[in-house]
């Protein structure tokens, strides 16, 4: 089912894929499938760059980054620091704890 979200993401309109996205990372947090996690958050900022939410963007990719590296998935840490559309600098590999229930996501800020 979250396959079929974040799937469901790529095709809708700004605000809809936020919201897939956002159903998404709920059951793959609930599963544990971190790995779908951190490719979910980086589809994440994508919508919220687009609706001019530059804040929530640049915090879920930040995120990101920290599941790549701490998944070793450095080519993704590469792209994400890198890519142009990433609003700019200000993104880089750090270690802090995860979202969690009692550490709000900035997505549902």
């Amino acid at each position: 089912m979250a396959d079929v979200l974040d799937s469901l993401a790529h095709i809708a309109h700004h605000t809809d894929a936020i919201e897939h996205h956002r159903e998404a990372l709920v059951l793959y947090r609930e599963s544990g499938n971190t790995y779908l996690e951190a490719g979910t958050l980086e589809h994440l900022g994508h919508p919220h760059r687009e609706t001019g939410d530059s804040g929530k963007a640049r915090a879920v990719w930040q995120l990101t980054l920290d599941l790549f590296r701490a998944q070793g998935r450095f080519a993704e840490v590469n792209a994400v620091e890198t890519a142009p559309a990433r609003l700019g600098s200000g993104l880089r590999s750090r270690s802090g704890p995860r979202c969690g229930k009692l550490d709000p996501c900035p997505w549902n800020q």
